[in-house]
């Protein structure tokens, strides 16, 4: 798909092996910066060094420090962060906790029979069912 899409914006293509600095060294370009291409499409983490050798025009899928947002606990643990300095505005995601650092806390808030700590409905004694989403790190 990326080739698809690069060849219908007229980007140049060209498939490579960087080397383990994020740069490709030729006798062209001794200092490691290649200016055959557009776009890099990269399935894992980019180096800084990569960063340092691309060309000013050159576009990467890819940011420094971009798993802070795409790993889900990374993201959850920043979501708390603000939700602790910003309730009000930080009320739309559910209650999480991050296991097993935090296994005690997430024991405490639920009773014997597995009903949410104080999760009643409509002024009933039954416990709320309760459903949790279980995403192990670095896993899809």
């Amino acid at each position: 798909m990326v080739r698809k899409v690069a060849k219908r914006c007229n980007f140049r293509v060209k498939e490579i092996e960087e080397d383990h600095d994020g740069g490709v060294v030729t006798e062209k370009n001794p200092n490691g910066k290649l200016a055959e291409w557009d776009v890099s499409w990269h399935d894992l983490a980019i180096t800084a060094d990569f960063f340092a050798k691309m060309q000013v025009y050159q576009k990467v899928n890819h940011f420094p420090g971009m798993y802070v947002v795409t790993r889900k606990n990374h993201l959850a643990r920043n979501l708390m962060r603000m939700q602790r300095a910003f309730p009000k505005e930080y009320n739309f995601f559910p209650q999480t906790w991050l296991l097993p650092s935090e296994a005690v806390d997430f024991s405490k808030n639920f009773d014997a029979k597995g009903g949410l700590q104080g999760a009643q409905g409509n002024g009933s004694k039954k416990k709320k069912p309760v459903t949790f989403i279980v995403k192990p790190e670095a896993q899809s």
